[in-house]
């Protein structure tokens, strides 16, 4: 399939998607009719990608000839963060809206307390996070003028890992419902998938 073909794909998603979430939001809740939308765009995403993957491959083996005008995996690198981000944030809001839809139980008298050890290690993981989150946005004044995008690349990909790490320590110590490190960890895909199309862009 051409590239115009594979990017057609993912408009297409872009198109069904509000559709058919406006559909199924109009039936079930915003929440679920925004996840089932985020859902199409992200799969129509994760489509296009896989296509030009396979490009890039055959391109790689010498079935097709490379284009010195285009890189062999930027389409690839991009449509899989068009395609993973959606994705993420469709799992998100459709976990949200069947634990919405879930009857409630009757809440505790009081939450099981954590151990000493577990909250502890929790506390060590918020710190570690913070002090690679302020190292990693340190280093953004160190960037090389002749390497920017790859600098700006490694310090989204760290500034990722230190949100991811926060993700973790929510779930150690228990802080909070699932969303809280569900957050944290979609954000940091976020971070770290923008981190390497920047390093790969450079």
């Amino acid at each position: 399939m051409s590239d115009e073909g594979l990017i057609g794909i993912f408009l297409v998603g872009l198109a069904l998607g509000p559709a058919i979430g406006g559909l199924v939001g109009w039936r079930f809740g915003m929440m679920a009719g925004a996840g089932v939308g985020s859902l199409v765009i992200g799969a129509c995403g994760i489509a296009a990608a896989i296509g030009f993957g396979w490009k890039g491959w055959q391109i790689v083996h010498g079935v097709l000839p490379a284009d010195p005008d285009q890189p062999t995996w930027g389409g690839a690198i991009a449509f899989s963060i068009f395609g993973l981000l959606p994705l993420a944030f469709g799992l998100f809001f459709v976990a949200h809206a069947v634990s919405e839809a879930r009857p409630r139980r009757r809440a505790a008298a009081a939450p099981a307390p954590i151990s000493a050890v577990r909250e502890r290690i929790g506390r060590n993981l918020t710190v570690a996070g913070n002090l690679l989150m302020l190292s990693a946005i340190a280093s953004g004044y160190f960037i090389e003028e002749q390497h920017n995008a790859r600098g700006f690349g490694r310090t989204f990909a760290a500034i990722g890992v230190a949100v991811a790490v926060h993700g973790v320590a929510f779930i150690v110590r228990r802080a909070g419902d699932w969303q809280q490190p569900a957050i944290c960890f979609i954000v940091a895909l976020g971070f770290v998938l923008f981190g390497t199309l920047a390093w790969v862009a450079g």
